[in-house]
């Protein structure tokens, strides 16, 4: 089970290099995303998070809120979810 130390982290960013990157969701359209929790870089999929030309946006005007594991799952996201720190 996932801890608040790893709250669904995949990956650390490869843009700023300072920060982990999270599954979120937007609260308007219920679409899950990853986001850089320090320069706010958000990719549509895990498996794009390495690639620097895969960032969609900057984060600046999405409500996001952290969604819950079943939603992860749902989406078949909780295979890239970091488990150990």
């Amino acid at each position: 089970m996932f801890t608040s130390e790893n709250e669904f982290r995949v990956g650390w960013c490869p843009i700023c290099n300072q920060g982990w990157q999270v599954i979120i969701m937007d609260a308007g359209t219920e679409k899950l995303f990853v986001q850089c929790e320090e320069c706010l870089c958000v990719w549509d999929n895990p498996r794009d998070i390495k690639m620097t030309e895969k960032v969609v946006s900057n984060g600046i005007g999405l409500i996001d809120y952290i969604p819950l594991y079943e939603e992860i799952e749902k989406e078949g996201w909780e295979q890239h979810l970091i488990t150990e720190v």
